[in-house]
């Protein structure tokens, strides 16, 4: 799981560099409210990057629920980045396309690999959770 949170989480963060509003002509309040955005899109993939490594050494299950909201986050971020793309005030029809590839490509990539890794992590994570809380369950019984 931490390869692929590790690879995904870089091949995110491409996706997010790509977009470089200094291209194309967009209004200062959207452009200010998207970078933002996508800073904490990075941050956010930080902390999954961070969390995976941790759960390689700690096991916790407390890292693993967090790195399963983490994704989560990531998932809403990049949406909310996506949409406020497509939703920009723009003063040309070759900034509106450009914006509307970075939209579209961020849309596919939040449904598409971010929110399987997303759902992935879940199930693991509450399966986990079901075998440590049967686990306990039975030692109480053996007693």
């Amino acid at each position: 799981m931490v390869a692929t949170i590790r690879q995904r989480t870089a091949e995110w963060n491409a996706t997010l560099k790509s977009i470089n509003l200094s291209t194309v002509s967009i209004s200062y309040a959207d452009g200010k409210r998207i970078n933002d955005e996508i800073a904490v899109a990075g941050m956010d993939l930080n902390t999954a990057s961070l969390l995976s490594e941790r759960i390689v050494k700690s096991g916790s299950l407390a890292d693993e629920v967090n790195l399963m909201a983490v994704l989560k986050e990531i998932y809403g971020v990049m949406n909310d980045i996506a949409g406020q793309l497509l939703d920009a005030t723009v003063t040309d029809d070759a900034s509106e396309k450009q914006l509307a590839n970075w939209g579209m490509s961020l849309s596919n990539t939040a449904n598409g690999s971010v929110n399987k890794l997303s759902n992935e992590t879940y199930a693991f994570v509450w399966a986990r959770a079901d075998r440590i809380d049967r686990d306990h369950c039975d030692s109480l019984t053996d007693r």
